[in-house]
């Protein structure tokens, strides 16, 4: 005998398969839309890592239950008793849409909005069931042109994928590592603090850099007092060094004002073979160098000690 699932059920079990991370939901939930699809108890035990038992007795459960929670509810303690299948599909819905800094914020919005009780360590286990975890969140310029950024993109992949092998490019941009130490996440005893050293120091170390598109590992640098049109020039003079070779060099940078300098403009007039392309306004997430600075700081930088600027400077250099 065919079988087949309501409309109604098919879309809410098709909601909870794609959301929950709990293996025994899932396998469950998944019994039902194989079956309801045309797959054969056979196919969908060999597909599922079950036996036959298992499929015809969730099959059954199925048909005797009065809802997907009372399907799901068997040796399952957060749908006998807290949250319901179709209140997950609402929480995870909030969860995406606003912002939760804590577990205490999330059990007063489930405690007003379903008058159910949670403890803020209660709800660990059901946020990471439902797939979410907790992490910092990501920062996005807030006057970045997506549609911009997806059209200049799209030119500058054109051009990196189809460069001659006499041509190069590069991505520039500079970075002022300033001599303190920046705490960061680790794993560290509970009930302890892991003490690092901070200093007053507020030297910085200015570099002015250029990152190979192709080849990550050839960084060239200029270090500098401050990073201007001239250090820019000093830069690109390196850049030529290390390419002779290269007819065409592309450099994409930001629209720092010493990229746009006339001291600047009248260097790459005398030098043709250099290409500035400045990117779209706010938009670093486009510029690859900004990669290596990330990586600087982590491997360098943060949580680390150095009581004297030189070896500061030394150990970033």
């Amino acid at each position: 005998m065919l079988f087949s699932l309501s409309s109604k059920d098919r879309n809410e079990l098709r909601e909870l398969q794609k959301q929950n991370r709990n293996k025994k939901i899932y396998v469950r939930v998944t019994v039902l839309l194989m079956l309801d699809g045309g797959f054969s108890r056979e196919d969908t035990a060999f597909a599922l890592g079950i036996d036959l038992g298992t499929v015809s007795r969730y099959k059954e459960k199925y048909k005797l239950s009065k809802s997907i929670e009372d399907f799901l509810s068997d040796n399952y303690v957060e749908y006998s008793g807290k949250l319901t299948a179709k209140e997950q599909l609402i929480l995870i819905e909030e969860l995406e849409t606003y912002l939760y800094r804590n577990t205490k914020e999330i059990a007063a919005f489930i405690k007003e909005k379903f008058g159910k009780g949670y403890s803020p360590t209660g709800l660990v286990p059901l946020l990471h069931r439902l797939g979410f975890s907790y992490k910092k969140t990501r920062s996005e310029p807030g006057k970045a042109d997506a549609e911009a950024q997806e059209e200049f993109l799209e030119a500058m992949l054109d051009t990196l994928v189809n460069l001659e092998q006499d041509e190069a490019a590069y991505y520039m941009d500079g970075v002022h590592p300033q001599h303190n130490t920046k705490p960061e996440c680790g794993w560290i005893r509970t009930g302890e603090d892991f003490i690092i050293p901070t200093n007053t120091g507020r030297k910085r170390v200015n570099i002015n850099g250029a990152l190979n598109a192709h080849d990550v590992t050839d960084a060239v640098i200029d270090v500098a007092d401050s990073v201007n049109a001239q250090s820019t020039i000093r830069l690109l003079e390196k850049v030529k060094k290390k390419k002779p070779s290269k007819r065409r060099i592309y450099i994409y940078s930001d629209n720092a004002r010493y990229y746009r300098s006339k001291l600047l403009k009248a260097y790459l007039a005398k030098n043709p073979k250099f290409i500035l392309v400045h990117l779209p306004p706010y938009s670093p997430n486009l510029n690859l160098i900004e990669r290596l600075w990330k990586f600087l700081k982590k491997k360098m930088i943060n949580s680390f000690y150095y009581e004297k600027f030189d070896d500061f400077k030394k150990a970033v250099l």
